[in-house]
Formats: structure tokens, C-alpha cells, sequence
């Protein structure tokens, strides 16, 4: 019996966006259970890809984490951004420290992750999305609220240079 060899072509690998499939799952995996519940191929059964895809895109679970972490600082820079924007300056202090407290207590275990520094040495990953998110943190977008408060914002992250 002869077989059209044209007909059995493979679908060619195509995922979309692996890398954020990735961090998503590895995301929710950490809400689930925690840094120690993070593994690739964990990240991998979850995003519903074969257990060596994540290497594609990361070289080990600190990579992973790493960008967890950096989507994390992401996040909370647009939600404080976002929670100051058009409000009184009078007011932006408590808005900046509502949507802070808001962030950690909907995504505890991100926010764990991304202050801790126990998983990773952010050092070792240095990317200027985490840069920039804490240094609005802890600076620019603190600073900008607290105009006309006696607030002491002069301390720094090293992370962040």
C-alpha cells in the first residue's frame, strides 16, 4: 500500500507566545503553592507544552522566576501609575498606598517573590522593567505623591541600581 508522504506533513510548531504562556503559568503555580511549587516542568504541564519547551526561552528556574518577578514589577508599576493618575495631588499619597496594598494582598505570592529575593539574586537578572519598577516604587512615584508631606523617601533599593 503506497502512502501520500504529502498528506502526513507536521503541523509546524507554533505555540504563540511562549515565553508569556510560560509566565503565566508559572504565575499561578507560585499563587498556588509557593516558589518551592515552581519548577519547568511544572510551568510546562500547565501551559500544556512538552516538558522541554521552557528552555527555549528559559535556562533554568531562576530565569523563570526572574521573569516572574520582572512581569510582577510590571504590573504593580501600572497599578500605582494608574491609581494616581487624575487624582488631587492631596490625595495621591493614599491612592499610591491603596493600590500598593491592594497589589500584595491580591497577589501575595508575587509580591513575596518579587521583594524577597530568596528564589533569585536580582542582580544576577537585572532587566529595566524591574529597574524602573522599583525605582518608581521607591522613588519617582512615591516622591510625586508625598509633595507637601513630611515623608522621609530618600531610601533606595539596591536592586534598582
Amino acid at each position: 500500500m503506497l502512502v501520500d508522504l504529502t498528506t502526513l506533513r507536521s503541523k509546524p510548531y507554533h505555540h504563540g507566545d511562549l515565553r508569556r504562556a510560560l509566565i503565566s503559568a508559572g504565575i499561578e503555580l507560585l499563587g498556588e503553592g509557593g516558589a518551592s511549587a515552581l519548577d519547568l516542568r511544572k510551568v510546562a504541564r500547565k501551559a500544556g507544552v512538552s516538558h522541554t519547551a521552557p528552555y527555549r526561552h528559559f535556562e533554568d528556574k531562576r530565569a523563570l522566576v526572574a521573569a516572574i518577578a520582572e512581569e510582577g514589577f510590571g504590573r504593580l508599576t501600572e497599578r500605582l501609575k494608574n491609581a494616581v493618575s487624575g487624582v488631587a495631588p492631596g490625595l495621591q499619597l493614599l491612592a499610591l498606598t491603596r493600590a500598593y496594598v491592594d497589589f500584595a494582598l491580591t497577589e501575595p505570592a508575587l509580591m513575596r517573590e518579587m521583594f524577597s529575593g530568596l528564589t533569585i539574586d536580582r542582580m544576577a537578572y537585572p532587566t529595566s522593567k524591574t529597574r524602573a519598577g522599583i525605582r518608581y516604587i521607591h522613588s519617582g512615584g512615591a516622591r510625586k505623591a508625598c509633595a507637601g508631606y513630611v515623608v522621609d523617601v530618600s531610601w533606595t533599593c539596591n536592586a534598582a541600581t
